[in-house]
This record gives C-alpha cells, sequence and structure tokens, in this order.
C-alpha cells in the first residue's frame, strides 16, 4: 500500500492536473495509486518535492500480515500443484500412447512382415509360371482344376500362400490380396484332391474361405506350382 492518493488529494490535486504535471496517462496515475504500478525513482523524487515529504511518507512500511502472507502462500502453492498436475498427466499420457504403439507394434509387425512375404511369393509364383509356359498362373490354376478329382462347385477361384512359418495363410483373388488368417485360431478345414495327367498324380491341398475355394501353396517351396506346371508343359507339348 501507499500514500498517493492521499498526499495528492491534501495537495488538492485532481488525478488529471497530476498527470498533466507528469505528462503521463490518467490511467498511469491511478495505477500508481492502486499499486499495480510504481512511479520511477525520478518520478518518486518529483512526487516527493512536489507534495513536500519524504519517500518513507509516500511508502511507508507496513509488517507483514501473517494471514494476508499465508493466503498468497497457499495460493501460489495451488497455481504450481496445477502445474505440476498438468505435467504429471501430460508424462502419463505420453507413456500410454508410447505403450500403446509398442503393443500395436509387436502385434502387427509380424502381420505386416508376412502379408509382405505372401506377395512376395505370389509374385514370384506368377513370374515362374509365365516364364515357363507364356501363361498367367489364372491358366494353370484352371489346369489344375480340370484335371483334378474335384467336384466342379468347389473348383479354384484363386491361390493361398502358408508363409514360410506356417502362422498364416493368405488368399489371393484375382490377382490381389484378399484375407490373411491365423493359420492355429481361425483356417478353415482344407480339402485334399488330387490332379492326374498320363498316369502322374499330384497331391493338392484346397483351401475354403467364404465358400470360394483356393489352391494352397507354400512359401516354403521353391515354387509351390512346379509339379503342375511341369505337367501343363508335358501336356502342351512345351520344351524347356
Amino acid at each position: 500500500m501507499n500514500n498517493l492518493k492521499e498526499y495528492r488529494e491534501k495537495n488538492e490535486l485532481s488525478v488529471k492536473r497530476l498527470a498533466n504535471i507528469f505528462k503521463v496517462p490518467q490511467s498511469t496515475i491511478l495505477a500508481w495509486e492502486n499499486g499495480t504500478k510504481d512511479p520511477s525513482m525520478m518520478q518518486l523524487q518529483s512526487l516527493s518535492y512536489l507534495y513536500d515529504c519524504s519517500f518513507d511518507d509516500l511508502f511507508p512500511y507496513t509488517k507483514p500480515d501473517p494471514y494476508e502472507f499465508g493466503v498468497r502462500k497457499s495460493a501460489v502453492f495451488k497455481k504450481y500443484k496445477k502445474r505440476c498436475n498438468k505435467i504429471i498427466i501430460s508424462i502419463i499420457l505420453s507413456i500410454t500412447i508410447i505403450a500403446l504403439l509398442i503393443v500395436l507394434m509387436v502385434n502387427l509387425t509380424p502381420q505386416i512382415h508376412a502379408k509382405w512375404h505372401a506377395q512376395r511369393y505370389f509374385d514370384e509364383m506368377k513370374e515362374y509360371c509365365y516364364k515357363e509356359t507364356n501363361e498367367e498362373y489364372g491358366t494353370i490354376v484352371e489346369y489344375a482344376n480340370k484335371n483334378s478329382d474335384l467336384d466342379e462347385d468347389k473348383h479354384c477361384k484363386g491361390v493361398a500362400v502358408v508363409t514360410y512359418d506356417m502362422e498364416y495363410i493368405i488368399y489371393f483373388h484375382y490377382g490381389k490380396m484378399r484375407a490373411m488368417i491365423d493359420i492355429h485360431k481361425n483356417l478353415k478345414l482344407t480339402l485334399e484332391a488330387t490332379i492326374t495327367v498320363n498316369s502322374t498324380t499330384i497331391p493338392m491341398e484346397i483351401g475354403d474361405y467364404q465358400n470360394v475355394y483356393y489352391l494352397i501353396v507354400y512359401e516354403s517351396n521353391e515354387p509351390g506350382l512346379k509339379k503342375i506346371v511341369d505337367q501343363y508343359k508335358i501336356s502342351k507339348g512345351i520344351t524347356a
């Protein structure tokens, strides 16, 4: 607290008049008096000279009120406690997000890895079929259907690749990846069939996914359709 207002009124000076003397806005005079802003040392000297008093008269020393000090201390403590709580919450949220990302990576990485391997093997298989027979892989699948002991309603529409680790089977329909199934949890019963050409018998595995049948090949084979491709080449008189 200060006595600026008291001395101004004692000297019969208005806020406007004092503002004109010091060439400052009236709001500055009011700010000095209510304690929200302090005058500069030069302004303080001028006030002291104008009011014919000492600095201590204008700004008397007052012993701090213990209650007021306690209130201020409590307010400061609450302010910093609130800020600390925000920081703690931010840290917890960050840790939670990082943990979730780690869990997602741990769970999704094997699937992403399996899809990448299956796609690569499928592309290699298509390339092999075309290189050996000058035909698309679909033609080889049709050949397998026609020479198998499968009923026509169970003829294969695509190829299913079993990954090298035997964890997943990935279905390809019209050249595009259609679905990935965890073999140990969700794999439907596969059918067994044979292809018979020129008294040569080739075992086949057929996967059923949503009532669509797929010729199963294994990534561990190089390539999975080799025997069928060899028989196709013989039937068409294709030499290596």
